[in-house]
């Protein structure tokens, strides 16, 4: 009877540690999930502030010259695009988030970039930055093409903040490759140590303390990473300290 007692009671405590387990299980499926959408939300911030500083800038415009109503069709058109544009991230990075895969289609690289440019609305001449292109005509990539261009500004202006105050050069490359489509962005500024570079992929690592230029919040060079890899494709980083930094991307073609 004891021995009976004794299996009964272990039984017991089994099925209290198995559903013990399960609670824990879903609690830790539920962090997952919030910290995912977290996630998804600060990276939401970030590109959104990526255009609201161009916004401004053209807004302003508008406001310093309220005679010029040519100007101000161009500004507030530029204005009214950007806007546009943050709310469709919005929905991308969010389907991001859940898992969904982008709608693709046949980009031309060259009008890619200079959307890109064009978003940006930055004069890199005025930065002692001179913008070299290297990409033929004609060179096309299976993508999502907003979502593309956005990881691109992330990684110019990463360029441009590491050659501010010395000027240097920004190079745009792109290149077929036996694996699709390779396409880089360069700098010739302040460059990162092995072990900076090891980690700029990271959630939140800014490199305050420890990276050398290149100052953010941490969420830009995540967000590439993401966004590169939702295409099927990868992106590496090669850097030198005080020399530069080349970020190169690879796509499938297909």
């Amino acid at each position: 009877m004891r021995v009976l007692d004794n299996r009964q009671n272990i039984h017991r405590q089994l099925a209290m540690a198995e559903a013990c387990i399960e609670q824990l299980d879903e609690q830790l499926q539920q962090a997952r999930r919030l910290s995912g959408l977290g996630l998804a939300w600060s990276l939401t911030a970030h590109e959104v502030n990526n255009l609201l500083a161009p916004m401004t800038s053209f807004a302003q415009l508008a406001l310093q010259y309220p005679e010029d109503s040519e100007l101000n069709k161009k500004a507030l058109e530029k204005v009214v695009m950007m806007g546009q544009r943050a709310g469709l991230i919005l929905e991308k990075i969010m389907e991001l988030a859940s898992g969904r895969q982008f709608e693709e289609e046949r980009v031309d690289v060259n009008a890619l970039l200079d959307d890109v440019l064009q978003c940006m609305g930055r004069d890199f001449g005025k930065d002692g930055i001179e913008l070299v292109r290297d990409c033929p005509p004609g060179t096309t990539v299976q993508a999502d093409g907003l979502m593309l261009g956005q990881a691109l500004m992330n990684l110019i202006l990463n360029a441009r903040r590491a050659m501010l105050g010395k000027g240097g050069t920004l190079m745009l490359a792109a290149r077929p490759t036996h694996e699709g489509l390779m396409i880089a962005v360069s700098d010739t500024g302040c460059g990162m140590t092995p072990e900076v570079a090891a980690q700029v992929f990271e959630p939140f690592f800014s490199g305050s303390g420890k990276k050398v230029g290149h100052e953010g919040n941490g969420l830009g060079l995540l967000f590439c990473k993401q966004i590169i890899e939702a295409h099927h494709g990868r992106i590496e980083v090669e850097s030198q300290l005080g020399t530069g930094t080349t970020f190169r991307i690879q796509l499938p073609n297909d």
